[in-house]
């Protein structure tokens, strides 16, 4: 029998036909109106005794009960993520029903990833990054065998490409006709961004200029008068994107009242 079989009902007999008593000597476990259960791997000392009567003499009995650990396997199913652009690390999500603590690592044959304490964070993106995770148990538990080692694979998608930009208009003046347009690309890289043309509107488009973060850029737009500038930001395909990606830029400078 294991820690976690039911409780046992003692069965004990005695020759005389008298009745029995059952009392515990020691061990991983609790008795209780004859019930014995048990509370942990072990022996479990019982004893049971008759008290006799004037035909039958008193007599008692010890029984040992061996109690050993209870089987255990990982929960550990495969997940899929979206990619985020910081590459936040992603919590891992073993289990035991022991409750044990967990190590993992991860495999050598997906080196995309990288392990940091009970965290995975992707290093290296791709199209699907795939990484296969390994979880074992740290130490042994006292009521439950150790588990086999398993492991999981964590699908991380790249999205489609994201862009939003502003402003989408401003209040026209002589003075400030130079309108600084901050594109933001939510993939996480504006690298191989270009202008796509034709530019329609009172306007030329300066060329992209990076930012200190690595998900939005400039472009400087000049209006010659008031009206709307209309271009488009072209995104290069990359190993890690099916597609590169447009945006529809379209920028307003309101005329002044009359």
């Amino acid at each position: 029998m294991t820690y976690l079989d039911l409780p046992d009902q003692m069965e004990a007999a005695a020759s005389s036909g008298l009745s029995i008593t059952y009392s515990l000597i020691s061990g991983s476990c609790t008795l209780e109106g004859g019930v014995l259960t048990y509370t942990g791997a072990g022996i479990c000392k019982v004893r049971a005794s008759q008290g006799g009567n004037s035909e039958w003499n008193p007599e008692s009995a010890t029984r040992e009960i061996v109690i050993d650990k209870a089987p255990q396997v990982f929960t550990f199913p495969d997940r899929t993520y979206p990619w985020q652009p910081e590459s936040q690390p992603i919590s891992l999500w073993a289990t035991l029903p022991s409750g044990a603590k967990i190590d993992y690592d991860v495999d050598e044959s997906t080196p995309d990833c990288e392990r940091e304490g009970t965290t995975v964070k992707i290093v290296t993106v791709e199209l699907i990054t795939t990484c296969k995770i390994l979880a074992t148990q740290i130490g042994s538990h006292p009521n439950y065998l150790d588990p086999p080692p398993v492991s999981a694979i964590l699908t991380v998608d790249f999205p489609n490409w994201t862009w939003s930009y502003e402003p989408s208009a401003f209040d026209w003046k002589e003075s400030s006709k130079d309108v600084e347009v901050t594109i933001y690309e939510m993939t996480g890289t504006t690298e191989g961004a270009s202008l796509g043309y034709p530019v329609t509107g009172p306007c030329t488009v300066g060329t992209i200029e990076d930012t200190a973060s690595p998900t939005e850029f400039t472009v400087t737009v000049t209006f010659t008068e008031p009206g709307t500038c209309d271009f488009d930001i072209m995104g290069e395909p990359f190993d890690f994107s099916e597609e590169g990606g447009t945006l529809d830029v379209k920028i307003t400078a309101v005329p002044p009242p009359p």
